[in-house]
């Protein structure tokens, strides 16, 4: 009865260190890859319009410094969370993370999005005694596969976690019978004894058995928690050393509304709502080609019409626009462009006009990326006018553990 309840008492104390061994497997992956917010799209902040494919962040904060030098603090912010990343519970498998049902695509990819700009005199297309702040939605009708790499990383990591708990197990079972526990037992006091027979006072004969099979239960269970806790640290190293890229074709959808705070209170109306599709496909090699169709309507407008004068009329317009975009792998830079062409769907009130952005983002600590942006704008009363923009924005994430 004795051995038993030294068994059972060794049995509790390793499956409680191993349940904290599990907890601390997760571990912080890089999921930025773009600025990614329809909120900041809807406020014409967002550092480019048509956007990669991403994985999702629980929570993502982006900020955006127009020009003047960069030396104004930024107004211009987007909040994005994933109500599925922030409140989800358990754990989740890469076989889930990678699986093509769409129950699983749309909740590992649908984020809230809220954004807001304070303008001032320099913004041409926001009136600077107003506020702006937009809420939208986005998610995914299709994410394309792993690539090479990270299906190669993912492997080893998985066969290294077959190993990690096909060790515990075995330890484990080592210790399910009495029998296997006193021959351990008997095994390590005669190592233990000739191990401490020089110690002053001791003498192992008159040690009493359950003094003596607790500094063996000490001594083996701090050798598995040596023994697993190395190779812990080693899927971790791994884990948090690589990206989860994807390759192959991806069909976003996203959408919401702007409004409008007149002079900075309460009262407020619809500055814009659109609804958009985002979509292209990554190869291997690195580059990308992506596309965007959009619907915007912008209620009481305000445009120059042919002979210059002043009108106002709802407004709706319709954008594609393609984009090429190249990462190489393993490289922390990207580089893209883009162009989009605005059509206005209300008959004869306002010309066409178009978007021509360049791209350069770097990725500066994991979870954090800073972009550049410079090009030709959509001038904001869709006049013939050009309107020339650069920007800088910095994006990071937060609760990416995996």
């Amino acid at each position: 009865m004795r051995k038993v309840v030294l068994m059972l008492s060794f049995l509790y104390i390793v499956s409680i260190d191993f349940a904290q061994q599990k907890d601390s497997m997760s571990t912080q992956l890089d999921l930025l890859r773009a600025p990614s917010s329809p909120g900041a799209s809807l406020l014409n902040f967002a550092a480019t319009d048509i956007e990669r494919p991403s994985e999702v962040s629980s929570l993502m904060l982006s900020f955006s410094n127009a020009t003047g030098g960069f030396t104004k603090i930024p107004s211009s912010y987007a909040i994005d969370f994933s109500p599925f990343w922030l409140l989800r519970k358990g754990s989740f498998t890469t076989d889930m993370l990678n699986s093509t049902k769409f129950k699983e695509v749309f909740r590992q990819t649908a984020v809230i999005s809220i954004g807001f700009r304070n303008p001032d005199s320099t913004d041409n297309n926001f009136k600077k005694e107003n506020l702006y702040s937009s809420f939208g939605f986005k998610f995914s009708l299709a994410r394309g596969d792993y690539d090479a790499k990270t299906k190669e990383t993912l492997n080893s990591i998985g066969q290294m976690q077959v190993k990690f708990l096909g060790d515990y197990h075995e330890e484990m079972e080592n210790f399910r019978t009495t029998d296997t526990l006193y021959l351990r037992y008997k095994e390590q006091k005669r190592a233990y004894i000739k191990a401490h027979a020089a110690e002053q006072g001791f003498n192992p004969d008159n040690t009493p058995y359950d003094t003596l099979m607790s500094k063996l239960q000490a001594h083996a269970m701090d050798s598995l928690k040596i023994k697993l806790g190395q190779q812990l640290k080693a899927i971790q190293k791994l884990a948090s050393g690589f990206k989860i890229n994807r390759v192959g074709f991806f069909c976003d959808v996203a959408g919401g509304i702007g409004l409008e705070y007149i002079n900075k209170t309460i009262n407020s109306s619809v500055y814009n709502a659109g609804i958009w599709l985002n979509f292209g496909n990554n190869y291997e090699s690195g580059f990308g080609f992506y596309g965007l169709f959009r619907y915007l309507y912008q209620p009481k407008k305000s445009f120059t019409d042919d002979k210059l004068l002043l009108q106002t009329s709802d407004l709706q317009t319709f954008d594609a626009g393609g984009k090429a975009a190249f990462n190489q792998p393993g490289s922390d830079f990207c580089f893209s462009a883009e162009a989009i062409y605005r059509s206005a769907l209300t008959s004869g009130t306002v010309k066409p006009t178009y978007k021509l952005l360049v791209n350069a983002e770097y990725d500066i600590g994991v979870n954090k990326k800073l972009s550049f942006t410079f090009g030709r704008d959509f001038d904001g009363t869709i006049t013939r006018s050009s309107n020339l923009i650069a920007g800088l924005n910095f994006l990071t994430g937060f609760g990416n553990n995996r």
